[in-house]
């Protein structure tokens, strides 16, 4: 009976929508321009049913897990520290120990995980660690093997071991991508982040009698490569049935995503018309709901990074603006959503929009962090080459971050210098 119960659930938001769609179409028909003649065409009631029962599919153990998680669980996680040792120099071992030793003795809420490519180095820490809960010690050649994401998960402060090599650079990609270091990597061009654009699903204005239709496809990089993709959203838009757009839209996470530390969003996209887009992000459960939007302009056939502040989103519902008595729940981000549509808000048009053909190449979705140190970066090497070197291999994969030399220094002072630029002492 409960999953009888459940699988009819699935098939009320449907019912629910399409009669307050329907009870609002004299509405919408307001926004047709003086010129326009608004037409019909067939609509597609079996798309129509499929986009509402794939963003409104029965979770019973979700729905349990998110009555059971307690607010503790919903709050910023501690933030992680990563120490990436090769241990091949004396002198730096001897530093790195320094670090740690320093930074075990602190009452520090971080959490610590130490990457040692030396054996015996490895031993050595895992003993003097072995009491200590907020450390991690794993023995890893991390310069020549691919790091897994969940070793980068909510790491946002890095000291690693640096030749100034080129084989360091997949290292330094990984960083970007899958840590917090220089913001959040949500979606990108390289291969190992190709799994996460199938989160997205098209949500086309079906849902509300149009014809509109879109997909979101996954191809070869600008350079044509099998090293770097990009995300393709693309369609045809119509204003037939009193419709006019076209979207794609995260399926709603199991766990909401936690944006307390970040400050904005960054897309790097290049659209074929120079079209107006939303984006627009969803902080509580439920697909037709008021939701946070920005628009952004795009120029044709150019790639553009795109900077939206999350203070300046706003709140809306079905393109109406509205009151907020709060602002975003950043700590709860349970969906994404990027539109071309015909309609901005509160009855006004977007200028840029033409029916046709449309396509949107999206080669990157970021989360900037917030700064709490200047422009002070995140990611220490330590080396015996000279800084630039370091730097200019960093650079490569668009990555600040600062060096100090390894070589024949006092550890004790050079560790010190480590933990301030970095703010680590508590």
């Amino acid at each position: 009976k409960l999953f009888a119960l459940l699988t009819l659930s699935s098939a009320l938001p449907a019912l629910c929508y399409l009669l307050s769609r329907s009870s609002l179409r004299n509405k919408v028909v307001r926004y047709n321009s003086p010129d326009e003649t608004p037409t019909r065409e067939k609509w597609e009631f079996g798309r129509f049913l499929k986009t509402v029962a794939l963003f409104n599919k029965p979770r019973p153990l979700e729905a349990v897990k998110n009555l059971l998680r307690s607010k503790a669980n919903r709050s910023t996680p501690n933030s992680s520290v990563l120490l990436a040792i090769d241990g091949k120099n004396s002198n730096e071992a001897a530093i790195f120990e320094k670090i740690i030793s320093k930074l075990s003795a602190d009452k520090n809420e971080r959490t610590f995980r130490v990457l040692c490519a030396n054996a015996e180095l490895y031993r050595k820490l895992r003993n003097k660690l072995k009491t200590k809960a907020n450390f991690e010690v794993l023995l890893l050649d991390w310069k020549n093997v691919l790091i897994r994401p969940n070793l980068l998960k909510n790491i946002d402060k890095v000291i690693f071991s640096s030749n100034g090599e080129t084989s360091e650079i997949e290292f330094l990609k990984n960083l970007k991508q899958f840590s917090g270091v220089d913001g959040k990597m949500l979606y990108g061009s390289f291969p190992n982040t190709r799994e996460n654009w199938k989160q997205w699903r098209a949500l086309d204005d079906v849902v509300m009698g149009g014809v509109s239709l879109s997909k979101l496809e996954i191809v070869a990089g600008v350079d044509k490569s099998e090293e770097s993709y990009v995300a393709v959203f693309s369609g045809k838009v119509s204003p037939s049935n009193n419709g006019g757009f076209a979207s794609i839209r995260t399926v709603r996470a199991d766990e909401p995503l936690n944006w307390s530390s970040f400050k904005a969003i960054k897309l790097r996209v290049k659209d074929s018309n120079g079209f107006r887009y939303k984006f627009i992000v969803y902080d509580a459960e439920g697909w037709d709901r008021p939701c946070w939007c920005k628009s952004f302009d795009t120029k044709a056939n150019e790639w553009c990074d795109v900077v939206i502040p999350l203070s300046e989103m706003f709140p809306v519902f079905r393109s109406q603006t509205i009151q907020s008595n709060d602002g975003m729940k950043k700590e709860s981000v349970y969906s994404l959503q990027l539109m071309l549509s015909k309609f901005e808000y509160d009855g006004n048009l977007n200028s840029t929009w033409k029916p046709g053909d449309f396509r949107l190449c999206i080669e990157s979705i970021e989360l900037l962090r917030e700064k709490s140190r200047g422009n002070r970066a995140s990611v220490l090497a330590l080396t015996e080459q000279k800084s630039d070197e370091v730097k200019n291999v960093a650079r490569k994969v668009d990555l600040q971050i600062d060096a100090l030399s390894a070589g024949n220094v006092d550890p004790e002072k050079c560790s010190d210098e480590c933990l301030e630029l970095l703010n680590l002492r508590e």
